[in-house]
């Protein structure tokens, strides 16, 4: 259940620490401050929605353990996926299933913000029915 109120006040938080930047780029404040930034968004993210573990595993099975944007195929006994997000935390995106992506490590770390929905590209191109 989504609260408002608890939603404002996280933006508030977040709106505060972004007026606020450290500006030494490379010193151990401007790291805190940085992963403070992270943090708060990824709160918000959480508040706006969430998955379950059962939601996440079902997208990783749906998909066979295959990175949605390279095609890389996780040895799902060994390691799973990462989750990618198709509209990023940064952007103001959700940590519900729907805006989750399975993606192997080297994808998660290159793929920026670029915002491209990855997994609906597989799904036509696997001709997977969504509900």
């Amino acid at each position: 259940m989504i609260n408002p109120a608890l939603i404002a006040h996280l933006e508030g938080k977040l709106q505060a620490l972004v007026d606020n930047p450290v500006d030494k780029v490379g010193t151990p404040e401007h790291t805190r401050w940085q992963n403070s930034v992270r943090r708060a968004r990824l709160s918000l993210a959480r508040a706006k929605g969430s998955h379950t573990t059962a939601e996440w595993n079902a997208l990783v099975a749906e998909t066979a353990g295959i990175c949605v944007r390279c095609g890389y195929q996780h040895d799902l006994n060994v390691e799973k996926p990462c989750k990618g997000y198709i509209l990023p935390i940064a952007a103001g995106g959700t940590n519900e299933i729907g805006n989750l992506m399975p993606l192997c490590l080297r994808c998660t770390r290159t793929k920026n913000q670029e915002g491209i929905n990855w997994l609906a590209t597989w799904r036509r191109s696997n001709r997977v029915m969504t509900p």
